[in-house]
């Protein structure tokens, strides 16, 4: 028996990396024996050394703040584009998390309906979870994380809810592996703007839904990541 057998060998850390909407460019890493959280913030200004991050972290945990959905878009074209084998294939390697600000889900408008249910096309696509929380810096801490990642004891909360009990409550959780095309379409019947529907942009049958789909799909294809596919 080799002394090579006793040798101690220390479980991989956690790579996680939060993506955050800032003016001024800047990352910063720290970490403990279970955890190497990278924040970069103003994200797109360091896309090359993103990208070079995810490639080499494959398995990674990846939290993106809600800037616009075009940047949403953008950021899925690239994980897609490190990803893919197959084009068909669009589940991700890495676990993304899109953590959307309480502001923009708070008043329910066509807009807000528009935002959550697009989000929530590319997220089932690429089988991710979309959350909402008040304060999400305050939980890019490497004593903290955990809140933002073991999202698996959550209970799903579909529907936006500012009231809670507890600051820290999620206020928003949608997992793909609860979503579907379905629910989407539903989540569009239930809110009702104007007596005319029609033109609003809010998805409310299936064929609106494929359309979206096939769109986002070419998006994807395509080589242009900044390319406004959800007209």
């Amino acid at each position: 028996m080799g002394i090579e057998e006793f040798t101690y060998k220390p479980n991989p850390k956690n790579i996680i990396i939060a993506l955050i909407t800032e003016e001024y460019p800047s990352i910063s890493c720290e970490g403990d024996e279970k955890v190497e959280l990278y924040i970069i913030k103003n994200a797109f200004y360091f896309k090359s050394f993103t990208s070079k991050l995810l490639q080499k972290n494959t398995n990674s945990i990846i939290i993106i703040e809600f800037e616009s959905l075009q940047s949403i878009s953008e950021w899925y074209h690239i994980f897609h584009d490190l990803n893919k084998v197959d084009e068909s294939e669009y589940k991700l390697q890495q676990l993304i998390i899109i953590s959307i600000d309480p502001k923009y889900l708070s008043e329910l408008t066509i807009q807000s309906t528009r935002i959550l249910q697009l989000l929530r096309i590319m997220s089932l696509k690429h089988g991710c979870a979309i959350i909402s929380i008040r304060n999400l810096l305050n939980y890019l801490k490497t004593h903290k994380i955990e809140k933002l990642t073991k999202l698996n004891k959550v209970s799903v909360k579909p529907n936006f809810e500012e009231s809670t009990i507890h600051d820290d409550d999620f206020l928003l959780y949608i997992p793909s592996s609860w979503d579907s095309w379905n629910k989407i379409i539903v989540h569009g019947k239930s809110t009702l703007f104007s007596d005319d529907d029609r033109n609003d942009g809010i998805i409310r049958d299936e064929k609106q839904l494929q359309e979206l789909d096939s769109k986002y799909e070419d998006f994807l294809s395509n080589d242009d990541p900044t390319k406004d596919w959800s007209k």
